[in-house]
């Protein structure tokens, strides 16, 4: 019995010994590797955007390009798969309002994505960009294959490898194993190393209602993995959809966008995951909602140092292409009054609002040569030029120590510290009660004028009247510069021409252009029979009477004096209407 003790012990000694013996011999191997593995390049020079539409024209890889980018980043959106229906407020299939019956957006087929891709990925500057750049990305909703869609969309499978093979993903690459395209790199030498995370906010998410969950459990412990992991200087976590700015909370009712903020909980984790990795440099990069801003927030859960969330969006799609030129003001008046308390507002932006809503991307430029080392994250436009910018020393994305309330200045606090969903209701609702004022505003103007133009209409239609006598005729002065009809559409126009008078058919009458000055005299004939039996009327009222539009367009409308009127004599009587007219406009 002790001989088979001892002979069991024996056996276990030598089977750890041997187990520690392979795995220094292991980690030795890996060092050496290391030691001669040839050093990565130094990266100074990041791209980032998103919201490509493949059937729009794409000039804005020109300006991309000539950054010299060393990586690109997508961040989603890469292309658009989803097919979009028309507006229909009415009729059998309404796509919008809140009586719709069809969805807005239906996915596409497996070929019709191909099919995307493949135009996508032949534009010419982007072509160009892969030969000379690293490109590497996640997607969003668009090329997920279908708008707003989460967990329980079924083609999500067949999506994931057609995205990959865009990204030319390798085929033995991790990602086309698991569930959802998040991956992570890590870019440069020892000691100026930068880390990219992309995340997948598509494949696990909830529904947008429910305050679930976006990443899943299998991801969330991914990613915790990542943040716990080797450290290196610069950390940049990409999300397909803004992390800081919260938009829907200050737009809603009018305006519903998806981010991270409609799922309090699970931004509160991520915040809380990073605080509790004790990572510094770490900073986020966004797409998704058709405009570019910089967004900063300084309590995120004693992570001892301000987040930023730098979001490009679009290459092709922008707020402001969406609105005719004229009116294209109205969204930065909107983004203006939108209250943000993320937003970065700087003296350096083009625009007052500090946002961008014409086609960008997203840059960021590394100066590893000055102490401290230096980030410059900016929004670009079509032409390179920067459209938004802030410098972000490394040194203040160092941990130091609690960002408790009580620590912040108090210009800071409510600036970048209080949520979008804590702000009073009167504050967070401010663009929706100026909306809906300015429209009640309109509805009652319309309504007034149109009111005040039938009034004015039938005031002067009322002045139209058939005249008592069979014929008359009339001189005319003073008439006023407008268009004049008279009131009846059975005439039969005659010209006086050395006291003669002919006849014409060529109803309606128009009395005279809407160009005739005044103080002109007309000489009118109304000849209603045959009789040549007259009798002077001094100072006969003469009123004229426009048609409807006429009516709009002339104002004001003007009376004729009658100076000399001659009627045949006989019983007066009412006319149901005249036969003839004749007139001449006179030097």
């Amino acid at each position: 019995m002790a001989t088979t003790t001892t002979t069991l012990f024996f056996c276990f000694f030598f089977i750890v010994f041997i187990a520690g013996a392979a795995a220094s011999a292991v980690e030795e191997v890996e060092q050496q590797q290391q030691a001669f593995a040839p050093e990565q390049p130094l990266i100074s020079r990041i791209v980032f955007g998103s919201c490509a539409n493949q059937s729009a024209p794409q000039p804005i890889w020109n300006a991309i390009i000539d950054f010299n980018p060393q990586v690109f980043i997508w961040l989603g959106d890469n292309i658009y798969g989803d097919i979009r229906r028309p507006y229909k407020l009415f009729g059998k299939e309404r796509t919008i309002g809140p009586w719709k019956n069809v969805p807005r957006f239906v996915p596409a087929s497996e070929t019709e994505m191909q099919l995307k891709y493949h135009i996508a990925k032949k534009n010419s500057g982007y072509s160009l960009l892969r030969k000379k750049t690293q490109v590497i990305g996640t997607w969003d909703d668009h090329d997920y294959g279908l708008n707003d869609a989460g967990k329980e969309f079924s083609e999500k499978n067949v999506n994931q490898k057609l995205m990959l093979d865009f990204l030319d993903e390798p085929q033995d690459s991790p990602r086309r194993k698991q569930a959802g395209v998040y991956a992570s790199y890590t870019f440069g030498p020892k000691g100026k190393q930068v880390k990219v995370i992309l995340l997948d906010t598509r494949y696990h998410r909830d529904p947008l209602s429910s305050d679930g969950s976006i990443l899943g459990d299998s991801q969330w412990s991914w990613l915790k993995k990542e943040l716990n992991g080797p450290k290196t200087e610069i950390t940049i976590i990409g999300s397909s959809i803004q992390v800081l700015s919260n938009l829907s909370a200050t737009t809603g009712p009018l305006f519903y966008m998806e981010s991270w903020g409609r799922f309090p909980r699970e931004r509160d984790h991520l915040f809380k995951m990073i605080a509790s990795s004790k990572r510094n440099g770490i900073f986020f990069i966004s797409g998704d909602v058709h405009f570019g801003e910089i967004a900063r927030y300084d309590c995120a859960n004693a992570t001892g140092y301000p987040l930023y969330d730098i979001t490009s969006s679009g290459l092709t799609q922008a707020v402001e292409k969406v609105i005719p030129e004229p009116l294209a003001f109205l969204v930065e008046v909107a983004a203006w009054l939108t209250p943000t308390t993320m937003r970065l507002i700087s003296t350096s932006c083009r625009y007052r609002s500090c946002t961008y809503g014409q086609t960008n991307f997203g840059a960021i430029e590394i100066d590893w040569g000055v102490t401290p080392v230096t980030v410059k994250v900016e929004v670009r436009d079509v032409n390179g030029h920067p459209a938004i910018s802030v410098n972000i020393p490394l040194s203040e994305l160092q941990n130091q120590g609690s960002n408790d309330r009580n620590t912040l200045k108090v210009a800071e606090l409510q600036r970048h510290c209080t949520l979008e969903r804590n702000l009073p209701w009167i504050t967070r609702y401010r663009l929706a009660f100026l909306f809906y004022y300015f429209l009640a505003v309109l509805l009652l103007l319309v309504v007034g004028l149109s009111y005040a133009a039938i009034k004015y209409t039938k005031r002067i239609f009322g002045k139209c009247k058939y005249y008592h006598h069979n014929s008359v005729k009339i001189s005319v002065v003073q008439i006023s510069p407008v268009i004049c009809q008279i009131c009846s559409s059975s005439f039969k126009v005659s010209q006086e021409a050395t006291g003669s008078t002919f006849y014409e058919e060529k109803p309606p009458l128009q009395c005279f252009s809407p160009a005739l000055p005044r103080r002109r005299e007309i000489s009118c004939n109304l000849i209603l029979n045959e009789t040549k039996d007259w009798i002077a009327i001094p100072n006969l009222q003469l009123e004229v009477c426009p048609t409807f539009w006429q009516a709009l367009a002339a104002w004001p409308l003007g009376t004729a004096t009658v100076q000399r009127g001659l009627l045949p004599s006989g019983r007066k009587r009412k006319m149901k209407s005249l036969t003839s007219i004749g007139m001449k406009l006179l030097a």
